[in-house]
């Protein structure tokens, strides 16, 4: 089994968290989307998987390199 931690490639506010704990995602599909700068950036799935871990809740400040969630495959 693989675990890949995915870090926030930015600073900002997490303005939505679009699966949970345990959901199984595919590769290219949207995560999370951070808000910086008045922009949203999406973070993507870079496989098939699923959703072992979220480490921000809706609404959190975060930092760069910030821990958001864990996969598996």
């Amino acid at each position: 089994m693989k675990k890949t931690l995915i870090k926030s490639d930015v600073a900002g506010i997490v303005a939505e968290i679009c699966f949970n704990k345990s959901d199984f995602v595919k590769e290219g599909e949207n995560l999370i989307f951070i808000e910086s700068m008045k922009m949203e950036i999406p973070v993507i799935a870079p496989f098939d998987s699923e959703i072992e871990e979220i480490y921000v809740k809706k609404d959190e400040v975060i930092s760069q390199n910030q821990p958001l969630l864990t996969l598996k495959s």
